[in-house]
């Protein structure tokens, strides 16, 4: 199945760039997934259609350089980040006390998801289960913190840090 997906975009640098989008919504949807197996436990999921497909086309850019692989990126990060956006956004206006408490679901919305796919590729990968759902969490607030502190997305509560301000 990725691998007609691929075909579709293979050795076209623009649409393999553009496909960041697409594969950052099936990263969304994988998280959800992952998310709702890795509580019930049972076993970890396989390698989605979505993460094959990743891994095709991010080969593929590496004969394009580190640009095609970095608007790439770009397209795929923002595009799993559209969720805690919107989570942010809709709390916005509100009062000081929501809005933070808005800015926080937002953040933890993007930390769960990255976690989740990262237990569950843990799980996958022969980690007993309650060693990939630490690694999990552990991924899951680190992925969390980066974004918060250097992303820079105001929405999920995020500002430019010294480091960003300087480099940006």
């Amino acid at each position: 199945m990725a691998q007609k997906d691929y075909e579709k975009v293979e050795n076209n640098t623009a649409l393999e760039i553009l496909s960041g989008i697409k594969t950052g919504y099936g990263n969304i949807r994988d998280g959800m997934a992952a998310l709702t197996n890795n509580i019930a436990g049972d076993k970890a999921l396989p390698t989605s259609k979505n993460e094959y497909l990743d891994s095709m086309i991010r080969d593929d850019l590496d004969k394009e350089g580190l640009w095609a692989k970095v608007l790439y990126d770009v397209g795929r990060s923002g595009t799993e980040m559209l969720p805690s956006m919107a989570i942010g956004a809709m709390t916005g206006g509100a009062g000081t006390v929501a809005s933070a408490i808005g800015k926080g679901a937002a953040a933890a919305s993007f930390g769960v998801n990255a976690g989740a796919r990262s237990a569950n590729q843990a799980w996958r990968d022969g980690a007993a289960y309650e060693d990939a759902m630490a690694y999990g969490i552990a991924n899951g607030i680190l992925e969390t913190g980066g974004q918060y502190l250097l992303g820079g997305v105001s929405s999920m509560g995020g500002t430019l840090t010294g480091i960003t301000k300087n480099v940006v």
